[in-house]
């Protein structure tokens, strides 16, 4: 309800959640029938969400990270190349994005631990009122603690960590962000868009706790 309802008012911001989404449901694909070619599938959807949001930019570092580890103990570096030349895309982006607007939007960024007592309370109250997200993101924090503490796979705990080291980040950037952005997201304009990028990594995690347990296997 929340993700039609923010449709109206964030037309960019569901494109760049759904194919954030895709993005990351490919690559758990690709990791059952190790084919190359859903892998660059994945990277296709992780590009077009740069096309959607520049916040893209930052979502496409990280799932080059992802593909990174992926296949960083892996017997055979199938991942590596394509996860590489992704992220040089996204840095060209970034770099030409830099090139055509205002750097000076960053002049008054720096670091503000005093924010931190403000931030916790407005991004949990997001994540786990009601009239938000509500039980999905009680779901991923289980599916979290599960996939640590219960001994699950390095896929199973990658996939489970990145929708909350996405929080995590959302956290820091608003504690060295400047203070007209910082603003922006006490008052609730940008913050209900952000958690939406987030939401389908929420529901992959979710996912895959529930089929773990119906299975009793790990991935």
């Amino acid at each position: 309800p929340f993700a039609a309802m923010h449709a109206i008012v964030a037309y960019s911001d569901l494109p760049l959640a759904v194919f954030h989404g895709m993005a990351y449901l490919l690559l758990l694909i690709y990791l059952n029938e190790k084919d190359k070619r859903i892998l660059v599938l994945s990277a296709i959807f992780i590009i077009l969400s740069i096309w959607a949001k520049r916040h893209g930019i930052i979502y496409t570092g990280v799932w080059g990270v992802c593909v990174f580890l992926i296949d960083l103990k892996g017997e055979k570096i199938r991942s590596i190349p394509v996860g590489l030349w992704t992220m040089a895309g996204a840095g060209a982006l970034f770099l030409a994005g830099l090139f055509w607007t205002r750097i000076g939007v960053i002049a008054d960024w720096g670091w503000h631990m005093d924010r931190l007592s403000e931030i916790v309370p407005v991004l949990t109250a997001r994540l786990f009122t009601y009239g938000h997200w509500n039980g999905l993101w009680a779901l991923a924090l289980w599916a979290l603690l599960a996939a640590w503490m219960g001994g699950a796979g390095k896929k199973r705990r990658l996939f489970a960590a990145t929708p909350w080291v996405l929080v995590l980040g959302l956290a820091l950037f608003y504690m060295v962000s400047g203070d007209e952005l910082y603003r922006w997201f006490l008052d609730g304009t940008v913050i209900n868009r952000y958690v939406l990028h987030i939401v389908p990594l929420a529901v992959i995690s979710v996912s895959l706790l529930v089929v773990d347990t119906l299975n009793g296997r790990k991935l």
